[in-house]
């Protein structure tokens, strides 16, 4: 390891001293050329074998949902290597893809295969990232009282959220175009505490993932602050109270 990593913490858990320098952006996503300047942080060895099992899945199934570049060159090769070493998830998909219908960004309804994919495992990865992007922009390792909160959101709520947490501010914004538009965000951090941020993220120019709503959603948004936020909002929007 690098010695600009070691002894630092590590930026996931702040918890352990990294072992290791971690790709924010797996290096795996993108064709080998173009992998240049992806960010890395300083990683303990448990955080990092976690967020590489989340990356070893979802690498095998995001790229169906995008006709990017880069996402077509990992169809051709990537996708198709692993699926066919990782038998159990390769019939899975040919067992449960089906044609959905669901609303395109024109609000037109559109028959499409559709693929079943962990959701869960792609909100996880993207706060992963979003912890990662946090220290690569900001130097700030988020603590145990803190939160980083991740989820997809259509194209409507892209703009709702943006206005109003982005806008037309130019201070404090933190913007990068990584793997020739592979993966690009926008991030934004607080202006009295440096551990609240915001960040919109999209990875092969925007992954089309269809919602029990039938909305399609490409982006990710991802907000951190300290968890007596959560806990005010959740009492807020229960009993119309604020503590």
């Amino acid at each position: 390891m690098s010695k600009k990593y070691k002894g630092k913490v590590c930026v996931y858990c702040a918890n352990r001293l990294a072992t290791t320098a971690d790709h924010v952006i797996a290096r795996q996503f993108f064709d080998i050329k173009r992998r240049s300047g992806l960010p890395k942080v300083p990683s303990c060895a448990e955080c990092n074998n976690t967020k590489s099992k989340l990356e070893h899945y979802l690498i095998s199934v995001l790229p169906f949902g995008s006709n990017h570049d880069s996402a077509q060159e990992m169809m051709g090769s990537t996708v198709e290597r692993r699926l066919s070493k990782n038998i159990k998830l390769k019939k899975h998909l040919q067992l449960q893809k089906t044609k959905k219908w669901a609303m395109s960004e024109r609000g037109l309804y559109t028959h499409n295969l559709h693929i079943p994919i962990n959701n869960k495992a792609i909100i996880r990865l993207f706060e992963y990232i979003a912890q990662g992007l946090l220290y690569t922009h900001y130097n700030v390792i988020l603590g145990p009282e803190y939160f980083m909160n991740a989820l997809t959101i259509t194209d409507v709520g892209y703009y709702k959220y943006y206005d109003q947490f982005v806008g037309d501010s130019k201070v404090g914004i933190a913007k990068g175009n990584l793997a020739e538009n592979g993966f690009t965000y926008t991030g934004r951090q607080g202006k009295e505490y440096p551990e609240m941020s915001v960040w919109f993220m999209q990875l092969y120019d925007g992954i089309k993932l269809v919602g029990e709503n039938s909305e399609i959603s490409n982006q990710v948004f991802a907000v951190s602050g300290h968890k007596r936020i959560l806990r005010n909002a959740y009492l807020a929007h229960k009993y119309g109270i604020y503590t």
